[in-house]
């Protein structure tokens, strides 16, 4: 992989920008600027890191980053052409072409919403890998989250109501990235909606769970504690003690002391 020159990727960032509304030539300009960035050193597992389901040219995140702040204002002024763009790019079964994909859909003005979030529910259905995903659901749902929050707030609840362990996750993910949001202050929602996984949390569910209560723990501790004492007396909430012992570390010192001698009393 070359080393990265900003003035060079600058330069062929622009020129992806400049075929923005011609597809097929904008992929072969991705192609090219991600093939000469490719990292062909990569080894599998290196650094610990999951090896992606998909194909990857491995490229560096300050590349793909250059690449979504070139495109992000364009579509925001020419959505049609964003919304032809980013699934036609998300048809490229690549890694960097999925994570580009999800970016600048979230970059289409959200009115109407509907066919927006009719791209990203398909594109969810296919089950994509976590780091797609989470993007996905980030940065492909962020002006939904900020600009038409009330809708946003009914898809969580939707996958949140379903069977299906996926869109549960879904559902956690988008509650976690609400959640740190510094703009969103209704956190009793957030948590009314996290309850019910807390009395009985299922295995698949665990990580999801514990990441978004970890932040709470930080962003709000007063009440994040609240609702774990709240559900530490309640007889069908088997789980709660070991999420409680898993989380108790995250809170500031008198809140720990206060959980451990809640854990003590049952």
């Amino acid at each position: 992989m070359p080393a990265i020159q900003p003035a060079r990727l600058k330069h062929q960032t622009a020129q992806l920008a400049s075929v923005f509304e011609q597809p097929e030539q904008f992929l072969k300009a991705l192609y090219n600027l991600l093939n000469f960035y490719a990292d062909r050193t990569h080894r599998t597992g290196q650094g610990g890191v999951p090896l992606p389901l998909l194909e990857s040219f491995q490229v560096s995140g300050p590349v793909l980053r250059e690449i979504i702040f070139e495109l992000r204002p364009i579509a925001r002024t020419k959505p049609q052409a964003a919304m032809l763009l980013s699934q036609t790019i998300w048809q490229q079964p690549i890694l960097e072409c999925r994570l580009i994909a999800s970016a600048l859909i979230g970059q289409i003005p959200p009115s109407p919403p509907e066919e927006i979030l009719q791209v990203i529910q398909g594109w969810l259905e296919i089950k994509p890998e976590d780091r797609i995903m989470q993007t996905l659901i980030d940065q492909g749902m962020t002006r939904l989250r900020h600009e038409q929050v009330s809708i946003y707030m009914d898809v969580v609840k939707d996958w949140l109501s379903r069977s299906e362990f996926e869109y549960q996750r879904y559902g956690l993910w988008a509650l976690y990235y609400l959640a740190i949001d510094p703009d969103y202050r209704n956190l009793p929602e957030i948590l009314h909606l996290l309850t019910p996984f807390l009395r009985k949390i299922p295995n698949e569910l665990r990580p999801d769970i514990l990441n978004i209560l970890q932040n709470l723990a930080h962003y709000a501790p007063q009440e994040t504690a609240y609702l774990l004492r709240q559900n530490l007396n309640r007889s069908d909430a088997s789980d709660i003690a070991w999420l409680t012992r898993q989380l108790v570390h995250e809170f500031p010192k008198p809140i720990q002391d206060n959980l451990r001698e809640s854990l003590r009393a049952i």
